[in-house]
């Protein structure tokens, strides 16, 4: 099963390489949509959001400031807090990935019926569920 999730991965971020002409690796895209979406937000907080280590958060955010993506600036309350900020560049792309993913989306989920992409839906659900609550 777990062959089949991670292939399911390779082959979609694939499709959206080659069907975008990104600046960045489509992995990345789980970093700006939580950069555009949360202006400001901790390096920390985004690591939560993303369940991902903070140093593998830091590496990733320091290529994307350099391809003019995000800046960092200091909190102004709490020096040692970093803020991130998406840049218009990085807001225009998130739009064009936006749009082009909602339409992988659908072309890809055409092929189930609505009873296929409900269930589907709902395993995904509860097994997302199940890692929040730590119960993996």
């Amino acid at each position: 099963m777990m062959d089949l999730i991670w292939n399911f991965q390779k082959l979609f971020f694939k499709r959206l390489k080659k069907d975008m002409n990104l600046p960045f690796h489509p992995k990345r895209f789980p970093f700006l949509l939580v950069v555009v979406k949360s202006p400001g937000i901790s390096q920390k907080d985004i690591a939560k959001a993303l369940n991902i280590e903070p140093p593998t958060v830091a590496i990733t955010l320091k290529r994307m400031e350099k391809d003019g993506l995000i800046t960092r600036r200091t909190d102004e309350n709490d020096r040692r807090l970093l803020r991130v900020y998406p840049t218009k560049k990085a807001e225009d792309v998130f739009s064009n990935m936006k749009e082009k993913v909602t339409n992988l989306e659908k072309k890809l989920f055409s092929n189930l019926s609505d009873e296929e992409r409900s269930c589907l839906e709902e395993v995904f659900k509860k097994l997302n569920d199940l890692f929040s609550r730590g119960e993996i």
